[in-house]
C-alpha cells in the first residue's frame, strides 16, 4: 500500500490502516479501512488529489482482493479529528497502523498516536 501511495501523482502525507486489518482479524470478506492524509495546500476537491485517491483505492482493492474504504483528511485537520468523540476517529486513534509518513507533520501525528493506542 505504501509503495502504491508513493507512486501517485499527488501522494498522501501518510497512509493509515485501522479496523480489522490493523487488528489482525481480517479475512477475505473484510474491507480495508484506511485514512489518507492530504498534503497541506491541496484542497479535497483538487482534481489531481481526487484522481490519486481513486487510483490508490482501486489499485489496493485489485491487489488485495478486498474492498477499500478511504477516509481522507487534511494535515491541518487530522489532530482535531483524532481528538473527536466520533467512534470512527476513536477507532483510528486506537488501532492505527502507519504505512507511510513522509513529513514532519505526519511524524508528529504518529508520535501522538503511538502514545494513545492500546498496545503502546
Amino acid at each position: 500500500m505504501k509503495t502504491i501511495a508513493a507512486e501517485l501523482p499527488v501522494a498522501p502525507l501518510s497512509v493509515i490502516v485501522f479496523g480489522s486489518f490493523a487488528r489482525g482479524e481480517a479475512d477475505d470478506k473484510s474491507d480495508t479501512d484506511t485514512v489518507l492524509i492530504r498534503p497541506e495546500g491541496i484542497d479535497e476537491s483538487d482534481d489531481d488529489w481526487s484522481g490519486s485517491v481513486g487510483q490508490w483505492r482501486d489499485t489496493v482493492a485489485r491487489v488485495s482482493g478486498n474492498r477499500v474504504e478511504v477516509l481522507e483528511v487534511s494535515a491541518a485537520d487530522i489532530a482535531g479529528r483524532l481528538r473527536s468523540q466520533r467512534q470512527v476517529w476513536k477507532d483510528v486513534s486506537r488501532w492505527a497502523r502507519r504505512l507511510r509518513a513522509r513529513s514532519r507533520a505526519a511524524r508528529r501525528i504518529w508520535r501522538w498516536l503511538e502514545r494513545k493506542g492500546p498496545d503502546r
